[in-house]
């Protein structure tokens, strides 16, 4: 079986369900497309005057999958999922504990992953890592200062410019760094959902109105595979249509979000043992999360990580040779 994420970026589509597939028809184009809802994680609505029917949406909701919602300019804005429910009642109570040392803990994990994967997209642009090696021998991390050298460095080794995540929120990159995160949260909020865990107790933030914060804590460690990913593809676009590629933003969007779709179908990532589509890298390392609480037991934990040498190909298959 197949695990697909589906992208919808021309307007006028009406996808609706027929046969247990989910059905694309957008007539000025000339296009029919289907596939089995049974195969789809998660749909993404990037273009507008999109008409969904209410039994598409019910199956899809059915079959476990998530609908991501972004507006004219690709922002992400919403996400529709199904109800969240409580498989053990145990779990959810250590979870919501987010002072407890169970949960600083793992907060410090997933920080220490994260930043080890930082370290490995900074050293496959050839930028210096030992800042970021030095970081993950104090305790705690300090992710603010980490955060501060690694933008730095990304931004002027893939675009050779001085850009800050937060100076410069409308730019073009961080656009599309922002969708490929929302399209990893997507695809985490559903998995969160199947193995009973409730998106709003946070690990390390607390809920605010407006966020899901087990969900923005547990996608911290997966954020650098959309990092090296973005530097791939416009590499890629750099050598095919030069400067040109840059002069228009809606079309540089859409192009990310395509090679973005196959996220779950063509990078892999091993456990020692194992390789695993990315997708299902997902499943496994949120099932360990639930399984952390259920045992209180941090041996349980496992994270994905990626291999310099291996993903190099893998990433390069994502965004188009």
């Amino acid at each position: 079986m197949s695990y697909h994420v589906i992208h919808i970026l021309n307007y006028g589509s009406y996808l609706f369900q027929e046969r247990a597939k989910l059905v694309l028809e957008n007539k000025s184009l000339g296009i029919r497309k289907s596939v089995p809802i049974e195969d789809i994680r998660a749909l993404i609505i990037a273009a507008k005057g999109i008409t969904l029917s209410d039994a598409l949406i019910s199956k899809l909701l059915a079959a476990h999958a998530v609908i991501l919602h972004c507006d004219e300019k690709f922002k992400p804005i919403g996400i529709t999922a199904e109800i969240e429910r409580v498989l053990k009642i145990e779990i959810l109570h250590r979870q919501a504990n987010y002072k407890s040392l169970l949960n600083k803990n793992l907060w410090q994990c997933l920080l220490k992953t994260k930043i080890e994967n930082q370290a490995k997209v900074l050293a496959s642009l050839g930028a210096d890592t030992s800042y970021l090696k030095k970081a993950l021998q104090k305790k705690p991390l300090n992710e603010s200062a980490v955060a501060r050298y690694y933008w730095n460095k990304y931004f002027w080794e893939v675009f050779a410019e001085e850009l800050t995540r937060r100076a410069h929120g409308n730019h073009l990159i961080n656009k599309m760094l922002n969708y490929g995160y929302a399209v990893l949260t997507a695809l985490c909020h559903r998995l969160v959902v199947i193995h009973g865990l409730s998106p709003v107790f946070g690990i390390h933030h607390i809920p605010r109105y407006h966020s899901h914060a087990f969900i923005y804590d547990i996608v911290e460690p997966l954020r650098p595979w959309v990092d090296i990913g973005l530097n791939l593809f416009f590499a890629r676009q750099r050598k095919n249509l030069g400067e040109l590629f840059f002069s228009d933003e809606e079309k540089t969007l859409k192009l990310w979000a395509k090679a973005f779709g196959h996220i779950g179908e063509q990078v892999e990532v091993s456990d020692g043992r194992y390789r695993f589509k990315l997708i299902d890298a997902f499943d496994k390392y949120i099932a360990s999360i639930s399984n952390v609480y259920e045992k209180k037991d941090l041996q349980q934990l496992w994270l994905p990580e990626f291999d310099l040498d291996d993903n190099a190909k893998v990433l390069t298959k994502w965004v188009g040779s």
